[in-house]
């Protein structure tokens, strides 16, 4: 990764980087869009400084407004439509949901198998990520900013980044995450963060509290006893659930499930993988997924409602019954703080 001041404007430093190896049809609104059926919204945005298309699926609140925002990444050979059980469950509370595709790690990689997606995680890719969020917020607060239908109802100061895997990662980096390099990736204009199956920076020299003692914003871990590494590496639940280890008291939670995988943490509704020799799913995990998706939709849902809420009052309240979330098993546990 070549060295990068911090004070470089945004989209310069993103090309610097950049060079490493529901069922609504509401008008005003540019590039390509098909309406679902679900309450949803897919259209493509295209990042001209990049050339880069960004496909998005959004999902708006059934209320008038105004509205938090939750932008969503996906993990490595994942898509728009992927995290339905999410991206539902944070529409139903209010919030608008926009599920961010990364072209270079997504489904069509997956489409070339095992070998083309190992060769898709790389720093380039999350670069890219990177500045796909950026070019998203920049067009959220273009289009708020000019009061284009649905965005103008939107919350810009309340914008909150969630991911998978390697979305939980552009999470991270976002958030602030430090890495063996000058310069930072930290989005200013984001205000909470949720990474599911995170993990710390690979084979890295640096300490769980240098990687993630600059993050100065809310962040929760969520991850489980089997989310291990779907890339046939060492990951392991400890080693993702330590992500919280690093980051400062005061800010941050950790939700561990026990008989939780990887695929739990996609949120992927249908269809349910079980997966066949190698990456055979567990049957407790199995069995408990649906009550396992519950959970974490109740939990995370708490949690943006605790740190994107218009008052004060309201995020104790959500603070308060996040507490009080059901969890699945004996040996699950939230920590908070």
């Amino acid at each position: 990764m070549p060295k990068i001041a911090p004070t470089l404007p945004r989209r310069k430093a993103m090309s610097c980087l950049g060079s490493l190896g529901l069922g609504l049809a509401l008008g005003g609104l540019s590039g390509s869009s098909q309406a679902q059926t679900d309450a949803t919204i897919d259209e493509t945005w295209t990042d001209a400084a990049r050339a880069r298309d960004v496909p998005l699926r959004i999902r708006v609140p059934v209320d008038a407004g105004p509205w938090p925002v939750v932008l969503f990444s996906h993990g490595l050979g994942g898509s728009r439509a992927g995290a339905d059980v999410w991206g539902r469950a944070w529409q139903a509370a209010g919030l608008l949901v926009v599920h961010v595709q990364h072209a270079g790690s997504d489904i069509e990689v997956a489409r070339g198998g095992m070998a083309a997606l190992r060769s898709a995680a790389t720093t380039a890719q999350l670069l890219a990520r990177v500045a796909d969020v950026g070019f998203v917020i920049d067009e959220i607060l273009r289009r708020q900013a000019a009061a284009l239908p649905i965005w103008a109802a939107v919350q810009t100061q309340r914008i909150g980044m969630a991911g998978h895997s390697f979305g939980a990662q552009t999470a991270q980096a976002l958030a602030g995450q430090r890495y063996p390099v000058p310069g930072s990736l930290r989005e200013p204009r984001l205000a909470a963060f949720l990474a599911l199956s995170g993990s710390p920076a690979r084979a890295s020299t640096m300490s769980l509290q240098q990687q993630f003692g600059a993050v100065d914003r809310p962040f929760m871990a969520a991850t489980g006893s089997l989310d291990g590494d779907p890339l046939g590496g060492a990951l392991t639940g400890a080693t993702r659930a330590s992500v919280y280890e690093g980051l400062p008291p005061g800010q941050r939670a950790l939700l561990w499930l026990e008989e939780a995988d990887h695929m739990t943490f996609a949120g992927n509704a249908s269809p349910r993988i079980k997966g066949r020799g190698a990456f055979e799913r567990a049957a407790a995990t199995w069995t408990l997924e649906v009550r396992h998706h519950a959970v974490v939709a109740e939990v995370t849902t708490r949690w943006w409602q605790s740190t994107l809420a218009g008052s004060a009052e309201q995020r104790a309240r959500a603070a308060a019954e996040l507490r009080r979330v059901s969890l699945a098993g004996a040996g699950d546990r939230l920590t908070l703080g």
